[in-house]
């Protein structure tokens, strides 16, 4: 199964800073929508479990990161797969960063899915809204904490 999410969320922030938090691998990695544990392995890549639940499907997925594209202060590219409860998740999000008037940033983002295994049985409309919904969570994480 194949979707794609997109959105955007301004953040009161430069888009230098913008563009170093959200390509430091500890500061995104940290604002995963129930993460149970990171471990950074370089400035690239990182680790992640992530602790899910979409319908009957509970549990943790463990993720692999890296950036496969990074243009300061532009955009950046990050790449992930993740397994668990007999399900795999290929997952690519694209960031575009634009610096707006008064110094904010605003945020572009793309993310494109493929999942296999058991969560396809779930229904490509439920996995969907449950995946926008963590995207767009882990977005809001990034904005609330470059704006505190």
């Amino acid at each position: 199964m194949l979707f794609k999410i997109d959105g955007s969320s301004t953040v009161k922030a430069t888009q230098a800073i913008v563009f170093s938090f959200l390509t430091n691998p500890r500061s995104i990695g940290e604002c995963f929508p129930d993460i149970q544990s990171l471990e950074v392995l370089d400035a690239e890549t990182f680790k992640a479990k992530v602790k899910t639940g979409i319908s009957y499907i509970k549990g943790a997925f463990d993720f692999k990161f890296n950036f496969i594209e990074k243009q300061a202060p532009i955009k950046a590219t990050l790449k992930g797969h993740g397994t668990g409860r007999g399900s795999a998740i290929d997952l690519i999000t694209k960031m575009e960063l634009k610096e707006i008037e008064g110094g904010d940033t605003t945020v572009n983002w793309a993310a494109e899915a493929r999942i296999s295994g058991t969560l396809v049985a779930v229904g490509s409309r439920i996995v969907e809204t449950a995946a926008g919904k963590l995207i767009t969570l882990l977005f809001i994480n990034v904005r609330n904490q470059l704006e505190r």
